[in-house]
């Protein structure tokens, strides 16, 4: 979680420091992926890190 405003090259992680507003924004993510009417929790799509494309194969 990043403020690229003040921090473009995401070295600062803020969930660090706040993390209420890291679990808020969680939940968040995971009610829209909810909203979608089908599972996103794989290794695709997995909270927390970068989706995986089929371009990339199987890592």
């Amino acid at each position: 979680m990043y403020d690229l405003a003040t921090d473009p090259a995401e070295r600062v992680n803020l969930a660090e420091t706040r993390p209420e507003l890291a679990d808020e924004l969680e939940s968040e993510l995971r009610t829209h992926f909810r909203s979608l009417g089908h599972p996103l929790e794989s290794r695709r799509w997995k909270v927390g890190m970068n989706p995986v494309y089929s371009s990339q194969g199987n890592r």
